[in-house]
């Protein structure tokens, strides 16, 4: 059927198909486990700061120096 887009109107028409094999399993094991990882501490991430109160700083608000000095760390 005929689509509709932004530019008009255009007929599609498909000449080919292939198949593909998936591939193995170790082969994508590595990206696999990063993206899950990745997302995992996105979620993470989103949930603690829904949690918490979180005040930001307007650019320049805060002294470069300030977080040279080391001294702040120590109680």
């Amino acid at each position: 059927d005929p689509v509709q887009t932004q530019f008009g109107w255009h007929v599609i028409r498909l000449n080919d198909t292939r198949t593909i094999d998936a591939p193995e399993f170790d082969s994508v094991r590595g990206e696999l486990e990063q993206t899950l990882s990745q997302k995992t501490i996105e979620a993470y991430i989103e949930a603690e700061t829904a949690k918490a109160d979180v005040s930001r700083k307007e650019e320049g608000a805060i002294d470069p120096a300030l977080l040279k000095d080391i001294s702040l760390l120590e109680q």
